[in-house]
């Protein structure tokens, strides 16, 4: 619990789902709602439940935070964008991906004290996994001495 990522289903739009096993419909052609992603309908009870529980459960439970895509769609949920900033502003180590040329979420990740922003074009890919899961190992062990 307390690791969210964002996985996309041919049949269903995308889903949230938790290591833990929670998992909620987030983005839909057969959602209606004030927020649209693409042709997709957003839950947005979806990004203020799940999504935002998920990360305060990181930060509660001592585990690695993991928010996978930030954009527009995080700020369309108040919860979601306050436990986005809570947890990048705690002690609780994140991994946070974002598209390129996100300039709001580059600028400010670029400012923050010991944050890295690494670029996944494909040339550089290799190297770029290889230092992720050099992180992932120390802070895996990290937390497991606490």
């Amino acid at each position: 619990p307390g690791v969210l990522s964002i996985k996309p289903s041919r049949w269903y739009g995308f889903m949230l789902k938790t290591p833990g096993g929670r998992s909620e419909l987030m983005a839909s052609t057969a959602i209606m709602s004030p927020v649209y992603f693409n042709k997709y309908g957003v839950s947005l009870p979806a990004l203020d439940g799940l999504a935002a529980r998920s990360l305060a459960d990181a930060r509660r439970d001592g585990k690695i935070a993991l928010l996978d895509e930030l954009g527009p769609l995080t700020l369309e949920s108040k919860k979601l964008a306050a436990a986005a900033l809570e947890t990048l502003a705690s002690d609780t180590p994140c991994l946070a991906t974002f598209r390129k040329n996100a300039r709001k979420f580059e600028d400010s990740f670029v400012k923050m004290a010991n944050t890295q922003v690494l670029d996944l074009d494909a040339a550089g890919l290799s190297a770029v996994l290889a230092r992720l899961d050099g992180w992932m190992e120390f802070w895996i062990k990290e937390l497991g001495s606490r």
